[in-house]
């Protein structure tokens, strides 16, 4: 699918809160959230975001023929970033 220096980006599916990813794991544990494991809320630390943009607003997707794969094809960048 290469041809040498595109940048691929993979279809990551629905976005997944960490709390419910963290439930889960402990109820497939055969615990209980709460009571057996205690959750934390401790907030983001420096650097840490909300969400991830895959692709820029100047860039281009392009589709490679596979649902679950995508190219991101750079637009020009202005100065300043």
């Amino acid at each position: 699918m290469g041809r040498g220096g595109e940048i691929f980006v993979l279809n990551m599916g629905t976005p997944i809160k960490v709390d419910d990813l963290a439930r889960n794991l402990i109820v497939l544990n055969g615990l209980v959230p709460g009571k057996d494991i205690e959750i934390k809320y401790t907030g983001m630390r420096p650097g840490e975001k909300m969400y991830e943009e895959l692709f820029r607003p100047e860039d281009v997707r392009r589709d490679t023929g596979n649902d679950d794969i995508f190219v991101a094809v750079p637009g020009i960048a202005t100065w300043p970033f």
